[in-house]
C-alpha cells in the first residue's frame, strides 16, 4: 500500500489493532463493514451511530480515509484487517475515491477481483455490496449500477435503498457534500442493519 496521510494511516492502524484485539480475546466477528472515510467517521460517534443496531454482536466498521478499492483489497488480503475466523457477514462500501480521483483505475474490475477473493477465501461469509453514497461532486449512480451487475453475477447481495432520503446538499446530513454528519451516518447504518439482519440470521441457521 502506498504511504498514507497521517490521519488515514492512524485509521488503518486502529482497524488492524481492533481486528487483532478481537482475535486475541477470542471474539469471532459477526459483521464487518469495510470502507473508506465515511466508514472511518463512524468510529468517533459509534456509541450513537453504530452500536445500538448490533447489541450482542461482534461488529465493527473498519475504514480508512482516501481508501481506493485496490487499497481496501490490500488491507484485507495482506494488511491485517482479515480476522480469523472470517466474519459471518462482510459489507463492502468502497469506490468513491476511485470514481472521483482515479476514474481510469478500473475500480469495478478490482472490486470484482476482491469479491472473488473473498468468496474463495471466506466461503461461509455472506457478502453484501451497497450502492455508493450520494455525493455533491460526482454522480455515482452509473458506477453503482456496474456494482449491481458484478454482485448479481457473483450471487452477492446488492442494495441501494439505504441512500433514499440522503441529500448531499443537506448540511444536517452531510458535512461537505461527500462525508456524512452523524445524523446521516445513523440514517444509513439503521437501514444497512435491517438489510444485513437476514444474512446474519441465515448464517446462524447454517451454524
Amino acid at each position: 500500500m502506498t504511504p498514507q496521510r497521517p490521519t488515514a494511516q492512524r485509521q488503518y492502524e486502529a482497524s488492524k489493532a481492533q481486528v487483532a484485539a478481537r482475535g486475541k480475546a477470542g471474539q469471532h466477528y459477526d459483521l464487518i463493514l469495510y470502507g473508506d472515510s465515511n466508514t472511518a467517521n463512524m468510529l468517533p460517534t459509534r456509541s450513537r451511530v453504530w452500536d445500538p443496531h448490533f447489541k450482542g454482536l461482534v461488529a465493527d466498521p473498519l475504514g480508512m480515509g482516501g481508501s481506493s478499492v485496490e487499497e481496501l483489497a490490500w488491507r484485507i488480503v495482506y494488511g491485517g484487517e482479515a480476522p480469523r475466523p472470517p466474519p459471518r457477514v462482510a459489507v463492502i462500501l468502497v469506490g468513491y475515491n476511485d470514481a472521483r480521483y482515479h476514474p481510469k483505475s478500473h475500480g469495478v474490475e478490482r472490486l470484482d477481483w476482491l469479491l472473488g477473493w473473498l468468496q474463495a477465501s471466506w466461503p461461509r461469509t455472506r457478502l453484501a455490496v451497497p450502492a455508493l453514497l450520494p455525493s455533491q461532486y460526482i454522480d455515482l449512480r452509473p458506477l453503482s449500477a456496474q456494482y449491481r451487475e458484478v454482485a448479481k453475477r457473483r450471487g452477492i447481495k446488492y442494495f441501494s435503498r439505504c441512500n433514499r432520503g440522503l441529500d448531499p446538499r443537506n448540511r444536517q446530513q452531510y458535512i461537505d457534500g461527500t462525508h456524512l454528519q452523524p445524523a446521516g451516518l445513523r440514517q444509513w447504518v439503521t437501514c444497512m442493519a435491517a438489510v444485513v439482519r437476514p444474512l446474519l440470521n441465515a448464517t446462524s441457521a447454517a451454524g
